[in-house]
C-alpha cells in the first residue's frame, strides 16, 4: 500500500507545480502495442503495429539460424518464412484430419513464431519448417507415402545459441500423418568395467516424447506424444498453405526476407506510412489495390465496361523495410504448386540431372516471387 500511495504522490508532484498550477505538456505520439486478442490468422495480419512489433524479432531469429541450420537459413532467408503467432496451434485430435488439397504434397514451408514472454520451465518453438524428401533415408522408418522432414528450432530470447531438433513423418495417400521411428543406438556397460556393448534398434526420437510432455504441461492436457508431433507438422503445413491464398508481402532488410499476408482491401491502411513515390507529374502514387468493374462514358457519348483489374504501387520503402507486394497466381506462379522435394547425396554419388543445390533453388525462387 505504501508503494501505491507513493506512486500517486510522485505523479501529483510531476503534474502540479509549486504554485498549485497544473502543468501541461503536448502529448507524445507513440505507436500503440498489439491488441492482445486475435491479431493474426494463418499468417494474415490484421493490424500494422502488430506486424511491425514482430518484424524485428523475425530478422533476429533468421540470423541465428545461420549457424544451427545452414540449409533452412539458405532457403528462408531468401524466400521468407511466414510470421505467425502460436495462439492457433492445435496439437490434439482436431489436427489429425487428412491434409487438404487432395493428392497435392507441398515441397516446403516454414513459419516463425512472434515473440512472447518466456516461462522458466517451458521453452516454446521459435521456428518450424517442413521439407519434402524424395529419397528414402536408411535411418528412418520406411512407409508407403510422402516422406517429410520436420525441423523445429528453439531460441531463448536472451540466448545466442538456438537448439535445433528434427523428426520425420509420412503422409499416406489418404492424407493421414504418421510419426516415424528412427534407428537409434544405446549402450550397456559390461560387468567389471571391461567395456560397453552397443545395441541398435528402432524408436521414436526422444525429443518428440519430451515435446509431448511439455505441451501437456503447458495446455493441461493428456495427449499422446505422437499426436502432439503429428499435430505440429499439420499446423505449420496449414499455416504455410493458407497464407499463400492471400496477398503476399515480402519485407527485405540487409538481404534477408520476411513474408506475411494482408487482405487486399487493407493495403491502404497497412502502408499509409510508406515513403512517398511520385509520378512524373508530381502526384503521389497510390498503393496497390483492386479496381472494381465499372462503366465508363466518353466525351462523345460512347459507353464501355471496364473489367476489374489491379493497379497501384507494389514496391516501396516502409519503416526501413523494402516492400514487395504480389498476388500469387497473377504476378508469379503459385508457390502451392511447388511440389519438388529434396534429397541428400554423398560425395561419391552421382547427382541426377535436372537438380540444383538448395542455395541455387532459393535464389532463383526468390527472384521469381519478387516479379
Amino acid at each position: 500500500m505504501k508503494k501505491f500511495f507513493t506512486t500517486i504522490w510522485e505523479t501529483i508532484k510531476r503534474v502540479v507545480g509549486k504554485g498549485g498550477e497544473v502543468k501541461t505538456s503536448p502529448p507524445k505520439r507513440q505507436r500503440k502495442k498489439g491488441r492482445g486478442e486475435e491479431v493474426e490468422r494463418a499468417g494474415q495480419w490484421f493490424f500494422k503495429r502488430d506486424i511491425l512489433d514482430n518484424l524485428t524479432n523475425y530478422f533476429e531469429v533468421i540470423q541465428k539460424m545461420r549457424g544451427v541450420d545452414p540449409g533452412a537459413y539458405a532457403l528462408y532467408s531468401k524466400v521468407g518464412a511466414i510470421i505467425t503467432t502460436s495462439k492457433g496451434v492445435a496439437y490434439g485430435p482436431e489436427a489429425q484430419e487428412p491434409l487438404p488439397w487432395g493428392n497435392k504434397r507441398l515441397g516446403f514451408g516454414a513459419m516463425i513464431f512472434s515473440r512472447k514472454e518466456e516461462k522458466k520451465d517451458i521453452i516454446t518453438p521459435t521456428f518450424m519448417c517442413f521439407t519434402k524428401q524424395t529419397r528414402a533415408i536408411p535411418e528412418v522408418q520406411n512407409l508407403k507415402g510422402t516422406l517429410y522432414k520436420v525441423t523445429i528450432i528453439y531460441t531463448r530470447l536472451k540466448s545466442a545459441t538456438p537448439i535445433s531438433m528434427c523428426y520425420h513423418v509420412s503422409v499416406n495417400k489418404d492424407g493421414k500423418i504418421i510419426l516415424l521411428k528412427e534407428r537409434s543406438q544405446r549402450w550397456q556397460r559390461l560387468p567389471g568395467r571391461t567395456g560397453v556393448v552397443h545395441h541398435f534398434g528402432w524408436d521414436y526420437p526422444s525429443h518428440t516424447k519430451t515435446a509431448g510432455k511439455l505441451v501437456n504441461k503447458e495446455q493441461d492436457r493428456t495427449l499422446d506424444f505422437k499426436t502432439v508431433n503429428e499435430g505440429m507438422f499439420r499446423y505449420v503445413y496449414d499455416v504455410w498453405s493458407q497464407s499463400q491464398l492471400n496477398l503476399r508481402v515480402v519485407a527485405t532488410k540487409d538481404d534477408l526476407n520476411a513474408t506475411f499476408a494482408v487482405d487486399l482491401l487493407r493495403t491502404p491502411y497497412f502502408f499509409d506510412e510508406r515513403d512517398p513515390v511520385y509520378t512524373e507529374e508530381g502526384h503521389k502514387k497510390r498503393i496497390f489495390h483492386i479496381v472494381k468493374g465499372h462503366g465508363r462514358v466518353f466525351s462523345d457519348g460512347k459507353r464501355t465496361n471496364v473489367k476489374s483489374h489491379f493497379r497501384g504501387l507494389r514496391k516501396f520503402t516502409w519503416h526501413g523495410y523494402e516492400i514487395n507486394i504480389t498476388m500469387p497466381g497473377f504476378h508469379h506462379a503459385d508457390i502451392l504448386n511447388f511440389e519438388a522435394g529434396s534429397g541428400e547425396y554423398s560425395d561419391d554419388e552421382i547427382i541426377p540431372s535436372g537438380t540444383c543445390s538448395l542455395p541455387e533453388m532459393a535464389e532463383g525462387l526468390a527472384q521469381h516471387l519478387k516479379k
